[in-house]
């Protein structure tokens, strides 16, 4: 019986494509573009793209008024053999190359004829992504690791390329210049929206006077997102504490397009920016650290539903293609923790289900099925009305696309399932699903169940979508769990977990904000939770993400005098007759950065670094902040990253040879070179003798010297030393002042 149904689909998806293209070829994405293209063709009015929200996108033309359609979209596609007349013959563009993996730009009236190419093995996009800070005005502030306070001296990012991409840059704040201001460290800028379009889309700025006269990205006046995840991976932070990790290194900036600054994009371009879009910005940051010969890791904290394997297969190749020695991603896990977005029905279940809660309009959510089953929807009004769709009659519908309508004193109920099988598993099917409402879909209680003992059925969403009700207290369904965004669920991107310290903050006004009781670097619980789709350990790894202070956007401050965040600035002053803010903002947003402040470091340290031994140093220098756990897990990865520990690790790698350097810095002594001379101060007098040693890379004992009980400030010469980077260490009795740090001699 099966095996017929497999049939059934095949020979149902094979007629659906001689008149429509190859469908199974495309991604959902891509595969909705080419379905409405079509559709176009016989109404007039343009159909939003996927990711917009009702009445956004709609074109002005009258009803009836034809025009042609010259809408492009960027995808990944997969070609067998020499792909130049292909695309020539299809007036497609090819913008990169990744062996057999091409980003395209196509239009979309050829979407279809693209897909009936036998050498055409696939056709990939997925939507635009979403910012990753949690905006509910969550706030504390991990200074002792945010802002170096506790990092080596010897690294500071110098020699290194830190990427970001990202939304709403302030290219003129301070913090993106040296300490000393002497130095503007924004080296480029594609802003993916500008106006200028000497790019696939918007332009590129490449010397220091285009940069500060453009001033801003062109979403600068209503993001700041950029600003602040760039100040913490690599701020110099001007004259206050706010430094960035690795404040010396270089700044490679992509100004991307979001759901939310959709508003930037013409009507006609909205397909141009896919998760296709976002692989050329993160080549074209590796392609100019390439350029001065420099290593380089870019962060990102920006994310979109993972979606199974079917938007992301060509597009975690790419990554895994791009990445290498020298070339890191790091990303932010997301803020849906406390999102229910995962059940599965096993084998030998009959149903399992849950009810819907939601006050939007539409909820939708995604099915993947390895066999036969029942969608059953149960509307609870006066009298329950059941209605049963099957995965047979899903297929055996024109396109594999079923809607059914429930009339309602509120407007109708209207399902959509559309099904498809799986691109890489002939055993699977896919299912997207839409249910809908005039008013809400929570005009009345709504439970959906899967039905069908013989098949394994899973359930994905990334709304909060999934409740009880006393209606039927069985349908329970719901774990906190598969909510890991792409690309950071990508095997080749390191995924970033958020961590939390302090509990509030005094503003910038005097007012105390208590915000949170998680401290100590656990886990906050909006931190993302995996496995992933694929059932891979994610996140990597964690860091501070919750309360971070950096800079912030002076442009967008000063078009929203009155915005509800403004109460998070910490500080506020003057530059060049602006006044900037440093600001607090919590997310994974934040996290990502630290690891990308912390991975320039490591790369300043061993420059060939691959996404592999980067993991590495991770997997052996985490910090296990929860120790009722096991480690690595879905929670926290490896564990909260160590960036000192981890400096060690990646000189280790590159040769260095002191096997019983303490992997920790002492907590009670601070090290300052002037000049030729290491200052040690100790916070208390010594309650013994101390003994400080001084190490060269290779492991050589250069100096040994006693310092006496009582002594709280040491000065230790280093003039007899030539210039370069020793190890020194602190033996003690006393824990406290025991530990290594690395300086570097000019």
């Amino acid at each position: 019986m099966k095996r017929l149904l497999y049939l059934l689909i095949f020979i149902s998806i094979s007629l659906a494509s001689q008149a429509q293209g190859q469908l199974q070829k495309m991604s959902p994405l891509v595969r909705r573009a080419a379905i409405a293209q079509r559709q176009m063709q016989h109404a007039a009015p343009r159909l939003r793209a996927p990711w917009l929200t009702e009445g956004e996108g709609q074109g002005s033309d009258a009803p009836g008024e034809e025009k042609p359609d010259t809408r492009e979209i960027c995808v990944f596609v997969r070609v067998e053999g020499d792909a130049t007349e292909l695309f020539s013959e299809n007036n497609c563009r090819e913008l990169a190359r990744f062996d057999d993996i091409y980003i395209v730009s196509v239009p979309i009236r050829n979407l279809n004829a693209l897909s009936m190419q036998e050498s055409v093995l696939r056709i990939e996009a997925g939507a635009p992504c979403e910012l990753h800070t949690d905006t509910t005005a969550l706030v504390t502030h991990a200074q002792p690791v945010y802002t170096g306070t506790q990092l080596p001296q010897a690294y500071t990012g110098r020699g290194v390329v830190v990427g970001i991409q990202d939304v709403g840059f302030d290219l003129t704040h301070p913090t993106f210049y040296s300490s000393d201001l002497s130095d503007y460290r924004i080296r480029r800028l594609w802003d993916m929206l500008s106006v200028e379009n000497t790019m696939y889309v918007g332009a590129e700025y490449t010397t220091q006077q285009q940069l500060l006269d453009y001033a801003h990205g062109r979403d600068g006046l209503i993001m700041a997102h950029g600003t602040h995840t760039a100040g913490i991976a690599a701020g110099s932070g001007y004259d206050t504490n706010y430094r960035g990790l690795a404040w010396e290194s270089d700044l490679c900036l992509v100004a991307n397009a979001v759901v939310q600054d959709t508003v930037f994009v013409d009507e006609n371009d909205y397909y141009k920016y896919t998760s296709a879009t976002d692989a050329l910005g993160f080549k074209y940051i590796f392609d100019y650290a390439a350029s001065v010969g420099k290593p380089c890791v870019i962060s990102f904290s920006e994310g979109s539903p993972e979606y199974l394997d079917e938007d992301t297969q060509l597009y975690y190749e790419v990554l895994e293609k791009m990445t290498g020695p020298g070339r890191i991603i790091v990303s932010s896990a997301g803020n849906n923790g406390q999102v229910k977005s995962y059940f599965c029905k096993p084998v030998g279940t009959e149903s399992a289900g849950a009810f819907l809660s939601s006050s939007a309009k539409s909820v939708n959510f995604r099915l993947k099925a390895n066999g036969p089953f029942a969608l059953r929807t149960t509307y609870y009004m006066d009298t329950p009305v059941v209605r049963t769709i099957t995965s047979t009659q899903v297929f055996e519908e024109e396109k594999a696309s079923y809607a059914d309508t429930l009339k309602h004193e509120t407007g109708d109920f209207v399902i959509h399932v559309d099904g498809y099988p799986s691109a890489f598993n002939p055993q699977e099917q896919f299912y997207e699903v839409l249910i809908s409402n005039p008013a809400r879909v929570g005009a009345v209680p709504v439970s959906i169940e899967l039905v069908g003992a013989d098949s394994q059925v899973e359930f994905y969403t990334f709304s909060n979508i999934l409740t009880t009700n006393s209606r039927n207290a069985t349908l329970n369904a719901g774990e906190y769990t598969h909510n890991i965004n792409a690309p950071s669920a990508a095997p080749a991107v390191i995924c970033v977990g958020m961590t939390s310290y302090r509990r509030g903050f005094l503003n910038w006004q005097g007012t105390w904000m208590q915000t949170t009781t998680i401290t100590d670097g656990f886990r906050e619980p909006h931190s993302s939770v995996g496995p992933t789709m694929n059932d891979r350990m994610k996140p990597d790894v964690s860091a501070p993400g919750f309360n971070i202070i950096s800079s912030y956007n002076s442009f967008y401050r000063e078009h929203n005098p009155s915005a509800g965040n403004a109460s998070n600035d910490v500080k506020r002053f003057e530059f060049n007759g602006r006044t900037y803010p440093w600001t607090i903002n919590s997310g994974t947003s934040m996290s990502s950065p630290v690891v990308g402040g912390a991975v320039a470091l490591w790369l300043q340290a061993n420059p060939t670094l691959t996404p592999a031994q980067v993991m590495e140093i991770i997997s052996k220098t985490s910090r296990h902040t929860d120790t009722t756990m096991e480690y690595p897990n879905n929670y926290y990865g490896y564990g909260e990253i160590d960036v000192y520990s981890g400096l060690l690790e990646a000189l280790k790698m590159q040769g260095m040879g002191i096997d019983h350097l303490s992997r920790h810095q002492p907590q009670a002594v601070t090290f300052t070179l002037r000049g030729q001379e290491l200052e040690l101060h100790f916070e208390q007098p010594l309650t013994t003798s101390a003994e400080l040693c001084v190490y060269a890379l290779k492991g050589a004992l250069l100096q040994r010297k006693t310092i006496p009980f009582a002594s709280q400030n040491v000065t230790f010469p280093l003039s007899a030393f030539p210039a370069g980077v020793y190890a020194v260490q602190i033996n003690s009795r006393d824990a406290a002042v025991c530990g290594s740090t690395v300086i570097r001699k000019e």
